[in-house]
């Protein structure tokens, strides 16, 4: 079980908070364009406007809460911004990880309650699973501070999704049923920062 005090908490600076904003609204751009062309499935102007609008929001807490799990993975926000800066030159080609080197998807939202962060849910989708990756929980609060939460396993997700509520369809796990991020395995840690060092020096990156 999870306890309160093994969240980690993480401040990015104003600077970094606008870099993040940056990133959301340029891949916000892109989707809003194809949502134009007809290519964003169907939908009235109102309904439109409101996905726009939602999707916007979201993607800006998202990337707020992918730089602050960069950082207490141990990676340097200067990490996100170079992977983020990649990741703009094909958006619609989708990722596997959102940390290289580091089987991970983080699962950001915005904290909109006053409840204990450890009564939320890290729900995933059916279309998100992937065996061998790591879930992360992250909330972004009313002051800009990141709570990373803890951490699942595709293994430990349940059997069957949920079947009502505004979860539906998702296979959800409870935040105080996670792992703390200071027992995140320490080899993936390990592999990621000797890729850098590979790819500093021109080598190929070893296995």
């Amino acid at each position: 079980m999870l306890y309160q005090k093994q969240i980690v908490k993480v401040k990015l600076s104003a600077d970094e908070l606008e870099v993040c904003k940056d990133f959301a609204l340029k891949l916000d751009a892109h989707f809003t364009y194809k949502m134009a062309k007809g290519k964003g499935g169907k939908s009235n102007i109102h309904d439109t406007e409101e996905r726009i609008r939602t999707r916007r929001h979201d993607n800006i807490v998202g990337q707020i809460c992918e730089a602050a799990g960069h950082i207490a993975l141990w990676r340097p926000f200067e990490r996100y911004v170079i992977r983020r800066e990649r990741m703009l030159a094909n958006p619609d080609a989708g990722d596997d990880e959102d940390i290289d080197g580091i089987p991970v998807d983080i699962k950001g939202s915005l904290a909109r309650y006053s409840k204990p962060y450890l009564d939320y849910n890290l729900p995933v989708r059916p279309r998100e699973r992937k065996p061998g990756l790591h879930y992360v929980a992250a909330l972004l609060d009313s002051t800009n501070v990141v709570h990373v939460i803890g951490w699942a396993t595709d293994e430990m997700l349940p059997e069957h999704p949920e079947t009502f509520g505004p979860l539906k369809g998702a296979y959800v796990i409870r935040n105080r049923d996670l792992f703390p991020m200071c027992m995140f395995p320490m080899k993936f840690i390990y592999a990621g920062i000797r890729k850098r060092k590979d790819e500093s020096c021109g080598r190929k990156p070893t296995s």
